[in-house]
């Protein structure tokens, strides 16, 4: 079985169909076919019209005037092809298929592609008896001339025993938009002939035999993987091992595994195999306009080329690739992937080859998806435990110094903390400390104080909300009003400390080199830790601030005291130190 679309010149079909939808889904698309493949189309209408017909077209999005204005596209009646001068005749419609073929090539198109209605033969018309015949004679026609036809025969019209013979004499035969090999197909060639065509059946047979045994010995290899992954919690070892399925169980020499990271909009090759040499392509763009694995993965839906040279959407990787498969990774509707396979021959997958293929990446996106699972389970409890342990650690530091050195630790256990910083807000004199500031891994405690301006973190302030610039920054500062300050970041992230219902500063991350860096997800992570962070710097001050008092009130006593005392060279009476002790 294949479909109408790989059809080639030589080929002869007979189409047996009953309703208009089905001739529409068939028809259609074979003219549209040959006027886009650059082959010369005829049309014999017998029932139906010329006006019809391109109707149809039309209504398929195609406008078929252009071509008939150059002759691609021709529409002739029965009466002017099968039944001039009244008559059928088998050998002068061969004649004129001929010529056809022949002025077709000379026009410069490929081949002739020519389909006719075949009701004709039922009006009683002299030579309508030698129908047959003339098909028989189609089959040493075709194969030596660069023509394709496919016979249409209405069911509901021609008797069925005409139909049994009509069967026998075309190799090929369409079910509704499918095309199979006709198993009843006999040739009108000599007996001897017949019987080598036989023979040959019986051998082909064996063959097929072979081919069903080895397509049961791939299919149950592919099935002893799908079910070592599925407890498989690594996803680097399920994307290896599939890839290496690939290469081994089904013989694909170039194959690669490709992860799709929705957030950063791209996909990273997990797993490759490569015949020869490896190849230094590890990532590519989700919206890329060229790229076939991009394409797979936006639609969720195959592809495959048999010749690449003929997409303009194929991206060269290998330079020797001639065909290409890429099947899609989905689970519920959800794309985690593509499978790739390139071959070096044109048309280089089978019919088997792409089933085995769809069924080991069902296998491998299941197994990715089970992982995937896993891993966030196991993800959100160590998140889980690194924001209790910040919650312990901070409530025994008792310094601010303390309490931002003790974040930054923590945090690192949850984000890229490469580049970081938390800055506290004091709103009486409407000034912005840095209390810990961390660039590309240094860490630096500058308290540095600026006057509040229109940075970020100004803006957070101002909003008291959390902020997530993914990419484009200078953008979206643009679009935000607020002022470009210091190295411009490729994404950045920042959430307010707020203490009951005050905004007390703001802890930031930012990334100099990766856009996309920060997703909603880390931002949650943040905001989570700016919620304990907020309450422990508030309890740090305020321990601060006492600390200070009780320090100034214990040098003020004895000081005042002893200087009273040198200059009245007398010793302090003791009820006046208890009075000013109490005083104070």
């Amino acid at each position: 079985m294949f479909a109408i679309e790989d059809l080639r010149p030589g080929d002869h079909l007979c189409y047996f169909y009953e309703t208009e939808q089905e001739h529409h889904a068939l028809i259609t698309p074979f003219l549209r076919q040959g006027l886009e493949h650059g082959e010369k189309v005829v049309i014999v209408v017998d029932e139906r019209t010329a006006e019809g017909i391109l109707n149809r077209l039309r209504a398929d999005g195609l406008d078929p005037h252009p071509y008939l204005d150059r002759g691609q596209l021709v529409i002739l009646s029965s009466d002017e092809v099968y039944l001039r001068g009244g008559t059928f005749d088998p050998d002068r419609m061969i004649a004129f298929l001929k010529e056809e073929t022949d002025r077709a090539l000379a026009e410069g198109y490929t081949a002739l592609r020519i389909t006719g209605e075949m009701t004709w033969a039922l009006r009683g018309l002299p030579g309508s008896e030698r129908l047959i015949e003339y098909e028989k004679k189609l089959q040493e026609f075709f194969p030596r001339n660069r023509c394709l036809a496919i016979c249409q025969y209405n069911k509901r019209r021609f008797p069925p025993d005409l139909l049994l013979d009509i069967l026998q004499v075309h190799p090929l035969v369409v079910l509704g938009t499918e095309v199979y090999e006709n198993l009843y197909y006999r040739t009108g060639l000599s007996a001897t002939a017949e019987l080598e065509r036989r023979v040959e059946n019986l051998r082909r047979g064996e063959r097929s035999r072979d081919r069903a045994a080895r397509y049961a010995i791939r299919l149950e290899a592919i099935h002893a993987l799908g079910r070592s992954l599925v407890l498989t919690r690594d996803r680097q070892q399920i994307c290896h091992a599939v890839v290496e399925a690939a290469r081994q169980a089904l013989g694909f020499e170039i194959c690669g595994l490709w992860l799709l990271e929705t957030e950063r909009r791209r996909l990273v090759r997990a797993a490759h195999a490569f015949a020869d040499r490896p190849v230094d392509l590890t990532e590519l763009p989700l919206d890329g306009e060229r790229g076939i694995i991009s394409a797979v993965a936006r639609s969720g839906r195959s592809i495959y080329l048999p010749d690449v040279q003929e997409n303009p959407r194929y991206l060269a990787i290998e330079a020797r690739t001639r065909s290409e498969l890429c099947v899609p990774l989905v689970v519920r509707g959800k794309v985690l992937g593509v499978l790739n396979a390139e071959s070096r021959e044109p048309d280089g997958f089978d019919e088997e080859d792409r089933r085995l293929f769809t069924i080991l990446a069902d296998y491998a996106a299941l197994a990715l998806a089970n992982a995937e699972m896993f891993e966030a389970m196991e993800a959100h409890t160590r998140e889980l435990e690194a924001l209790n342990d910040l919650g312990r650690a901070l409530s025994s530091r008792l310094r601010v110094e303390e309490v931002a050195e003790e974040v930054y630790r923590q945090a690192s256990r949850l984000l890229d903390t490469t580049n970081f910083y938390i800055a506290l807000y004091d709103e009486d004199r409407d000034e912005i400390i840095f209390i810990l500031d961390v660039v590309d891994g240094e860490v630096s405690k500058p308290f540095e104080v600026r006057r509040k301006r229109q940075g970020l973190t100004e803006y957070i302030i101002r909003t008291r909300e959390p902020l997530l610039i993914p990419e484009d920054v200078p953008q979206r500062l643009k679009e935000l009003g607020v002022e470009p300050i210091g190295r411009m970041a490729q994404s950045w992230l920042g959430v307010p400390l707020i203490f009951q219902d005050r905004v007390i500063g703001v802890i930031g991350v930012q990334s100099y080199t990766t856009p996309r860096a920060y997703t909603e997800h880390e931002q949650d992570l943040l905001t989570a830790i700016a919620a304990q962070v907020a309450v422990a710097l508030e309890n740090a001050r305020l321990h601060e601030r006492v600390h200070r008092l009780a320090e100034r009130r214990h040098n003020f006593r004895p000081a005042a005291l002893d200087a009273l005392a040198d200059r009245l060279k007398l010793e302090p009476p003791p009820g006046l130190l208890k009075q000013a002790t109490e005083e104070e």
